[in-house]
């Protein structure tokens, strides 16, 4: 995903979240609903020793990771178990670290099986910090 993409995914995320479209809803008090921010996939997947078989639909924790010195935008892609299994490409992570960074919270969901030598599809998620 380029960067114009991720930058009209997100407004037209905040747009649809904003007149309360978004296909997943919040759960009762677990605070707003997630904005679908567009489509990324999992890079550096061959770095990291576990690997699970991941179905469509799974969900998938995202983390920053500014420690990281070549890209301090990073947003490491975590397992159920905390595992970490890769990171999402520059493109994807730049302005998401971003709003990670001012509170948010984002999260992955699996995408379609990849053919041999693709790298995973994911859909990102991101949810906006509660304000007291």
């Amino acid at each position: 995903m380029n960067r114009r993409a991720f930058v009209m995914a997100t407004g037209g995320a905040m747009a649809a979240g904003a007149a309360g479209t978004m296909g997943l809803a919040a759960e009762k008090n677990k605070g707003p609903s997630p904005l679908r921010l567009g489509p990324s996939y999992v890079t550096n997947r061959e770095q990291f020793a576990e690997i699970p078989d991941l179905a469509p639909g799974h969900r998938l924790s995202l983390r920053r990771r500014p420690d990281r010195r070549f890209d301090p935008e990073s947003v490491e892609v975590v397992s159920e178990s905390g595992a970490a299994i890769g990171f999402l490409p520059p493109a994807s992570s730049a302005m998401l670290a971003t709003m990670m960074d001012e509170g948010g919270s984002a999260f992955a969901l699996v995408g379609d099986h990849p053919r041999q030598g693709q790298p995973l599809a994911v859909d990102v998620y991101f949810i906006l910090p509660a304000h007291a």
